[in-house]
């Protein structure tokens, strides 16, 4: 049995007690994450030296943190000038978030490449560490197209163990 990988930050002082209470049998060798599959849109090219590229989204979010599971919404939209091809669509996507919840909350940023119609994304914080990635199927375009775009992104989950719901990404 080994202690909770975030140490005090998962809320309680016995450090055996994250994973539900079971880390026998139950995996989060984080402490922190977090599933997500949501449905969205992008469009983007670069004409002559003019360049630009916009991408939205919104789905549901799942996950376990400090002890707790949650479920909720998660939506967000970005905006970039740095484009190489040409890009459009709208599909599903599904994203991993190996950090904290507040981690994937308000400014950040992720960087795009699309073959087709699959479009793979790095999610990076404000202070550009990778927190995750996202593969969708139109979700991130259609075409051939790597880009970068500044992201913000609202999260709002409800907590099943406490009953109590939070919003996170609020403008900082």
């Amino acid at each position: 049995m080994t202690k909770d990988p975030i140490g005090l930050a998962g809320g309680d002082t016995n450090l055996y007690r994250y994973c539900g209470n079971d880390p026998v049998n139950c995996v989060d060798p984080r402490g922190t994450d977090s599933i997500y599959i949501s449905a969205g849109g992008a469009i983007g090219t670069r004409y002559q030296n003019t360049a630009g590229v916009t991408e939205a989204y919104s789905g549901v979010i799942v996950g376990y943190e400090n002890g707790s599971i949650y479920a909720g919404g998660i939506s967000g939209a970005g905006m970039g000038t740095n484009i190489a091809g040409i890009t459009a669509g709208v599909g599903p996507s599904i994203g991993y978030i190996w950090g904290s919840v507040d981690s994937a909350s308000g400014r950040g940023s992720s960087d795009t490449l699309v073959l087709g119609p699959v479009g793979f994304s790095v999610l990076r914080d404000v202070a550009q560490s990778p927190i995750g990635f996202s593969v969708g199927l139109g979700g991130e375009g259609m075409g051939a197209a790597a880009y970068s775009t500044d992201t913000f992104t609202n999260i709002n989950t409800f907590d099943y163990n406490t009953g109590t719901g939070e919003f996170s990404g609020t403008c900082r």
